[in-house]
């Protein structure tokens, strides 16, 4: 071979090892983990070693979900929770109830007596309804099995299970209580997780109040976010700037509060979360649309409130 011939094939190797090295750093820097595109693997932490799709999801819960207040008013027995409503064309939020009772049961010795889990979303309304079915079809064979409405630890764990499921984890070795898994149909895929913030409520209690009456058992507020990370709380908020929300309704809180009490500190929270992102915002709306549920053994109770913004 010549020289000319050995100087062209050198330069043919240099070239196809360049082309081979930059192919090999195009595919390691399009890898999940750092790629900006539109779809991240579930496998794909942050620098901190967090899960991103999670990060993504708690992010749309807040951003997507309208603003949920809730307070435990102990001294009634009851829990609040107010949400604002958001209107749309053809549509609009006051037509369902914030809470959503997932089970209720009577007591077979005390007919005057009650049990109800129930559950407050906040987030992307289309993963909210799938969630609640889930749970609403596991709660159904609770009930044909053994004949008691879910408790309230039992439906947080459910819960958590349903909102990792995209992780694709195979549960069907795990031990349970005989009613196996809440996903049961084998052909179900999430390839992203629920963006919703949820609270599962708990009270158990007699329908009719006394006054002056003790109750055996508080009302129960559990925080459950994106990750299935359980948090039990006596009050806490959800949806478009609850942080803020949060914070003033940790000045407002009590420990022994009414139902009424606890209705109005809620509501001074939302009106003052409402000001400041109206100062910020420079667009001002004077009337702004509340609705208060109040869940206590007899159900849950809704009123809608036009809140004036002065």
């Amino acid at each position: 071979m010549t020289g000319f011939g050995l100087i062209v094939r050198f330069r043919l190797d240099v070239i196809f090892t360049f082309v081979l090295l930059q192919r090999m750093a195009i595919v390691r820097g399009s890898s999940p983990s750092s790629a900006p595109g539109p779809y991240t693997s579930v496998a794909a932490l942050d620098k901190f070693g967090n899960s991103v799709q999670l990060r993504n999801a708690k992010l749309a819960s807040s951003l997507h979900g309208s603003l949920v207040v809730a307070c435990v008013a102990t001294l009634d027995h009851a829990i609040v929770v107010c949400r604002v409503d958001r209107s749309f064309p053809g549509r609009k939020d006051t037509d369902s109830s914030v809470i959503q009772i997932i089970g209720l049961q009577e007591d077979v010795l005390e007919s005057e007596r009650r049990n109800i889990v129930a559950l407050v979303c906040s987030g992307i309304t289309a993963d909210a309804v799938l969630l609640r079915s889930l749970l609403r079809e596991q709660a159904r064979r609770i009930w044909e099995r053994y004949g008691v409405t879910t408790p309230v630890n039992r439906l947080c764990d459910s819960l958590s299970e349903v909102l990792l499921s995209f992780m694709q984890y195979d549960r069907s070795r795990e031990l349970n209580d005989g009613t196996g898994p809440v996903i049961v149909d084998k052909d179900f895929r999430m390839a992203r997780p629920f963006g919703v913030d949820t609270l599962v409520l708990g009270v158990d209690g007699p329908i009719v109040k006394e006054q002056n009456q003790k109750y055996n058992k508080n009302p129960i507020l559990i925080h459950v976010d994106a990750a299935g990370v359980q948090h039990v709380l006596t009050a806490k908020a959800l949806g478009k700037r609850s942080a803020t929300a949060e914070k003033i309704l940790k000045d407002l809180y009590t420990n022994n509060m009414t139902v009424q009490q606890a209705k109005d500190a809620c509501i001074k929270a939302i009106r003052k979360v409402i000001l400041e992102a109206e100062a910020a915002s420079d667009i001002s709306s004077n009337t702004h649309s509340i609705r208060c549920d109040i869940l206590d053994a007899s159900g849950v109770n809704s009123n809608v409130e036009n809140l004036i913004i002065v």
